[in-house]
């Protein structure tokens, strides 16, 4: 029938050995067999991108289900603080390398195991809104939407949730644990059909998955943060396509009030049109800064009239890694600073004295930074890095 890829499931239970060497076997006979793009990511249930990291590092896999997404995504759409979403962002440079970044992870809300994102919101003060929010975070950030069948209809499952209680049918069950059940819009479940394309989720998930679609930047673009609340209120982030570079600028709320609040985006005199969850616009200073009301337990993208602000003059670019003279092992963060403008820096490594550099991988955020698995070299063995960036101009 011809397979895409493979979810590889309880890939944490298997040697990594395994993996590496299975892996890289599937993704040759694919390869050899007409499927040059062929998609595998493991299922590893950990939260921590350090843990997670390794298998888009160290095989031939291409992500992992991005479980540290799923468990900050529902922490916020619950109401907690916006700095959460900030700490999940700030390790997707874990999993940049010349051929992998944060935007292939496959992101998700809920599933078969743990339950339904639906269930994890039902004691919030508003269930469908706030289950709602969080797939607005979901298709309007990087990554790869994964929709856990069902969840369009808004189940929600029962106690305790997860397993087969997050396994309902949409056919009309005869099953008392599902048809007793209550949708996220208050209704019973009941034994019928339950295929609507004219409920809540089911329209919003159509209305996001369309505006991917119509801009390209929401679905492989840039991810770079521009405004966290101290606390629960909004986080925002830029979304830039690096051949069209043009800002999308997404905001979400997690409060039950409308908020405004000044957001220093990348586009200095700009006008951003509002093309989700808002009509209107908003015009950015000559320092960027823009004025944006995003509504309660909302979110908004808006979109520049112009290309990303480009600098009048290159730079200084400074590369620490981690520094002059210290000695390298394990895996060592390589970091460069520049200005806040736009920008992609890519980053690789050499033996002192050699020609051929070795590419680390590149990043796209205003903090640049990338990981250098170190081989194992000779002790006094010289390297250097170098960073290349470039802005819009």
């Amino acid at each position: 029938l011809g397979i895409d890829g493979f979810r590889i499931d309880t890939a944490k239970h298997v040697n990594f050995e395994f993996w590496e060497q299975w892996s890289a076997e599937v993704l040759a006979y694919a390869q050899a067999n007409g499927k040059p793009d062929f998609f595998m990511f493991g299922e590893v249930y950990d939260a921590d991108p350090v843990k997670l990291a390794p298998y888009v590092r160290d095989t031939d896999m291409s992500s992992v289900l991005d479980f540290t997404f799923q468990s900050s995504a529902v922490s916020f759409a619950s109401g907690n603080s916006a700095k959460g979403l900030s700490a999940l962002y700030a390790g997707d440079d874990r999993y940049t390398t010349p051929d992998s970044s944060a935007t292939a992870l496959p992101t998700f809300l809920g599933n078969h195991d743990m339950g339904r994102v639906g269930y994890f919101m039902r004691n919030t003060d508003a269930p469908l809104e706030r289950t709602m929010l969080a797939n607005d975070l979901m298709f309007l950030g990087r990554g790869q939407p994964v929709v856990y069948y069902g969840d369009e209809q808004g189940f929600m499952g029962a106690d305790p949730g997860n397993d087969k209680s997050a396994r309902q049918s949409l056919f009309a069950s005869q099953v008392a644990e599902y048809t007793d059940q209550t949708l996220l819009t208050g209704e019973t479940v009941g034994s019928v059909d339950r295929y609507d394309t004219d409920v809540p989720i089911y329209e919003q998930i159509a209305e996001l998955s369309a505006l991917r679609e119509g801009y390209p930047a929401l679905t492989t673009g840039a991810q770079i943060e521009r405004y966290v609340s101290d606390g629960a209120g909004v986080y925002a982030f830029s979304r830039v396509d690096p051949d069209e570079r043009v800002e999308h600028l997404v905001a979400l709320n997690n409060t039950g009030a409308d908020l405004t609040v000044d957001i220093a985006t990348l586009t200095s005199g700009a006008t951003f049109s509002g093309v989700y969850g808002t009509s209107a616009t908003t015009t950015a200073d000559d320092a960027g800064v823009a004025t944006v009301t995003v509504p309660a337990l909302g979110a908004v993208v808006l979109r520049a009239d112009a290309e990303v602000s480009a600098p009048a003059e290159a730079a200084a670019l400074t590369v620490t890694a981690p520094g002059a003279g210290a000695g390298v092992s394990g895996q060592v963060a390589v970091r460069a600073a520049a200005d806040g403008a736009w920008r992609e820096t890519s980053f690789a490594w050499r033996i002192v004295g050699d020609e051929e550099w070795h590419a680390l991988g590149t990043a796209e955020n205003a903090t640049p930074r990338v990981f250098h698995d170190v081989p194992d070299l000779p002790a006094g063995t010289l390297l250097e890095y170098r960073a290349v960036s470039v802005d819009a101009a």
